[in-house]
């Protein structure tokens, strides 16, 4: 018994680091075979690793009334369903942070805006592609998120709507920190 705890005891060390690793934010990204890194303007970045296969753009209000604003820009890069979608930020066009999505897509969903397609965890970018940007948005910045010198929080909580469309009925969808965490359907207007 205390051999095959010894034994264990190894095995678990390493897959909590591996847990851990994936939770950590990426720093900079092999794209192409170049390094991109946070700081790198938009241009760079498009120059070595081609355009995004989707991209938004949004402005986050640091002091709502004054005037006070950053223009965030996200890119994803999709690489296919044998690798991780990647998802770029970019604040006053420069590369703020990289995450790591799940897997990429052999052929993106596109069309497939049906409730029962969409589920909890589902990234922002797969949303993005099933659904299209949203007929409107809210923002939530949390507190302490506003001041002059604040980064833009890490978590970030929004509320998307879509209009009824078709047979489809309107749909309320909230995201955290760029993933579908609860979908509400809407009945009528």
């Amino acid at each position: 018994m205390e051999r095959f705890v010894s034994l264990l005891q190894p095995a678990c060390l390493l897959v909590g680091l591996v847990c851990l690793s994936l939770s950590l934010p990426v720093l900079a990204w092999r794209c192409q075979g170049r390094i991109v890194d946070q700081g790198d303007p938009e241009s760079r970045v498009a120059s070595l690793c081609g355009p995004p296969d989707l991209s938004d753009s949004f402005i986050v209000r640091l002091h709502p009334g004054y005037g006070i604003a950053r223009r965030v820009d996200v890119w994803y890069y999709n690489p296919g369903p044998a690798s991780f979608v990647r998802r770029l930020r970019f604040i006053n066009g420069r590369l703020q942070s990289i995450q790591t999505q799940g897997y990429g897509f052999s052929t993106l969903p596109r069309g497939r805006c049906d409730p029962d397609r969409l589920h909890a965890g589902m990234s922002e970018f797969e949303l993005l592609v099933r659904c299209g940007k949203p007929a409107r948005r809210n923002f939530n910045v949390p507190p302490g998120a506003y001041g002059l010198t604040a980064p833009v929080s890490p978590l970030r909580l929004q509320e998307w709507f879509y209009a009824p469309a078709g047979k489809r009925p309107g749909l309320d969808i909230t995201l955290i920190s760029g993933q579908v965490a609860d979908i509400e359907t809407k009945e009528g207007n």
